[in-house]
């Protein structure tokens, strides 16, 4: 774990980013300052293709406040908890899903739909990784 250099194209920049693959390479999915309820709409940072379709990603934020970003499983603001979550910490990235599951136990690998940026209290010991 940790920032691998590739997914840190600018550095500590207060954006979430997300890789097509491993390794934070290939198609950028989308990066984002603020939240998208939905990866699979047409509106927010990641759009249409991008839901289900993350291999890799890097929270690049601002340590503070809302610094952690809570992936899940299902679209929609706080029925998403539902699905599952992965709470990722400020400067660490995550250079393959497929070793990481949602709190459902369901693989992260592909199967992101959504993100919000939270405090690493709203996700619980279990579901944060923050080295």
């Amino acid at each position: 774990m940790g920032i691998l250099a590739d997914c840190s194209p600018n550095g500590t920049d207060g954006k979430v980013y997300a890789w097509r693959d491993s390794a934070c390479s290939g198609n950028l999915l989308g990066s984002a300052v603020g939240n998208d309820a939905n990866w699979g709409n047409s509106s927010g940072s990641f759009q249409g293709s991008d839901d289900n379709n993350a291999t890799s990603v890097a929270n690049n934020g601002y340590v503070g406040g809302n610094d952690v970003v809570a992936f899940y499983r299902l679209t929609g603001g706080s029925d998403a908890w539902a699905g599952g979550f992965l709470c990722v910490g400020p400067g660490v990235a995550l250079s393959d899903l497929r070793g990481y599951t949602f709190t459902t136990g369901q693989n992260a690998n592909d199967r992101i739909s959504s993100h919000e940026w939270v405090t690493s209290g709203a996700c619980g010991r279990t579901a944060f990784i923050d080295d």
